[in-house]
């Protein structure tokens, strides 16, 4: 387990990468000079900020593992009070090199996730005052952010107690992976009276 700030890692324990292009570039095209039918089109892309495509809950970070976080528990029993407040309740410290339970992982060297948006759009104005609309819109999602259980048992005919590829200790071992990606293609048809 890597530790922020200790044994030679940095603070974030994640490489950031300062070197991402994002252009945006569109344009507009009065097609017969008359300003009644015009062409507009663009390209952009657009950076998501590292470990935050898949996650945006508490549950996804590093923060969760341990010893930033812990569950502790202890009954009371109100009837005949054992415990007193000012005894204080005794919380255990997880060992971060030994964890248990569910540990969530994220490789220090991810490609930075990113999107690549276009589109077309023709209007055209009719008479009785209408306008037609019509355009094609795109985007692409490159190294997007998923998640994968890398202690999850093989397959197996037998329960899945005691055959965890990493530990038998921890339950799942979330991995935030930047492999995933996405693909959209749209037409859009609008027709519009104005009054």
């Amino acid at each position: 387990m890597r530790l922020a700030g200790q044994n030679g890692n940095s603070r974030s324990t994640l490489d950031a990468n300062y070197d991402n292009f994002g252009p945006h570039a569109g344009f507009v095209y009065d097609l017969m000079g008359d300003g009644k039918t015009v062409v507009r089109g663009g390209y952009l892309i657009g950076y998501v900020p590292l470990i935050t495509s898949a996650v945006g809950v508490g549950t996804d970070r590093l923060t969760t593992n341990p010893p930033f976080a812990q569950t502790n528990s202890q009954v009371f029993n109100f009837q005949s009070p054992s415990v007193r407040v000012s005894d204080g309740l005794s919380l255990t410290t997880q060992n971060p090199n030994s964890p248990t339970g569910d540990v969530v992982f994220e490789p220090i060297h991810q490609p930075t996730p990113y999107s690549e948006e276009w589109n077309l759009d023709v209007q055209r104005e009719l008479p009785g005052n209408f306008l037609l609309d019509v355009a094609y819109a795109g985007s692409h999602g490159v190294h997007l952010t998923g998640q994968v259980n890398l202690n999850q048992a093989p397959p197996s005919p037998s329960p899945a107690a005691g055959r965890s590829r990493i530990d038998n200790n921890v339950n799942n071992v979330e991995a935030l992976l930047n492999r995933e990606s996405s693909i959209s293609h749209a037409l859009q048809i609008k027709v519009q009276r104005r009054f």
